[in-house]
């Protein structure tokens, strides 16, 4: 056959085996489990990063209104016109216990709590913040008081502040410890106040106590004047202390007037004894033996005697000596 009526081979086209086929879709399978993976991952993040920064924010406002009211709190020498009173309390959730501190204080506001021309408020006002769960979740409520008494649970407006806020906790400090629990009556007012709120990004309605994760705590130090504590009333002490002083004043006179009678006489005994000369007894019963009636005489102040119970008896001493002869 001649060159030029040479034809080429046709050969059979190659496809993919089996084994190279199950290889690709393995390698497809992983490729798409991880851009899956990712995506979602990416979301799941996005979510929570959306939860956290909404549970920042609620936070954050719950803080801020706790330091506005808590930096106008009325401070005075006398704490009849100031109040700050810390109760500590706490509650069971599913993460554990979560503080519910009840703070009670007496603050100033530059505007009144009802938008009235007149409503009689003054520049005081009594303002609590307790934690109260409602159908919707957890919320932080202020009431206010635009005239500050004695009944510090009630009264005035109550509202609520910011939705969500789980937890807060109220501590006072005296300049070396903070203490859960304060009282300005018995204590007088604190250095500070610090205060720690736990919020959550969950919606309302939602379940606050899903995880950990979208919880958030903040916490911030209010710092306040410092104003000495009560004094104790110490005028029943003071009137006890000046009695006991009478009464050791009058002891001392008593023992030292007993002390001087006791000098004198025997000092009196002794100059009656010392002067007695013999003869005739001036005192005594006319010097007949009568004279012993003289020695009923009493020593006064000493040497000096008093008549004695003798006829014409002057002294003593003169009975003395008429008794003698």
């Amino acid at each position: 056959m001649a060159p030029s009526d040479a034809r080429p081979m046709r050969t059979a086209a190659r496809g993919f085996t089996v084994v190279e086929l199950v290889v690709a879709l393995i390698i497809t399978a992983i490729v798409l489990t991880a851009v899956t993976t990712a995506m979602s991952r990416i979301g799941q993040t996005r979510q929570l990063a959306r939860v956290r920064l909404a549970a920042h924010l609620r936070a954050m406002e719950a803080l801020e209104t706790i330091r506005r009211d808590l930096t106008s709190v009325v401070r005075s020498d006398d704490l009849f016109s100031c109040r700050v009173l810390l109760t500590d309390a706490s509650v069971s959730s599913p993460l554990g216990e979560l503080d519910r501190d009840d703070l009670v204080v007496f603050s100033n506001r530059l505007h009144p709590v009802r938008e009235v021309v007149y409503n009689g408020e003054g520049e005081e006002y009594e303002t609590q913040f307790r934690v109260m769960d409602d159908r919707d979740g957890s919320v932080l409520w202020r009431r206010r008081d635009p005239v500050p008494d004695e009944t510090l649970d009630g009264g005035g407006v109550a509202e609520p502040v910011v939705d969500g806020v789980l937890a807060v906790r109220f501590e006072a400090y005296d300049g070396e410890s903070w203490y859960d629990e304060w009282d300005s009556d018995v204590d007088g007012l604190p250095l500070a106040l610090r205060a720690t709120v736990v919020a959550t990004g969950a919606a309302p309605g939602e379940d606050a106590f899903d995880s950990r994760e979208q919880l958030v705590t903040l916490r911030t130090t209010i710092p306040l004047d410092r104003v000495p504590a009560p004094k104790e009333d110490t005028a029943a002490e003071a009137k006890a202390d000046q009695a006991e002083t009478d009464a050791a004043r009058t002891d001392q006179a008593a023992a030292a007037a007993a002390d001087a009678a006791a000098a004198g006489a025997a000092t009196g005994a002794a100059t009656g004894g010392a002067t007695a000369t013999p003869g005739r007894g001036t005192g005594g019963g006319a010097g007949r033996g009568g004279g012993a009636a003289g020695g009923g005489g009493i020593p006064v102040g000493g040497a000096a005697s008093a008549p004695g119970g003798g006829r014409g008896g002057r002294g003593g001493g003169g009975g003395a000596m008429g008794g003698a002869r």
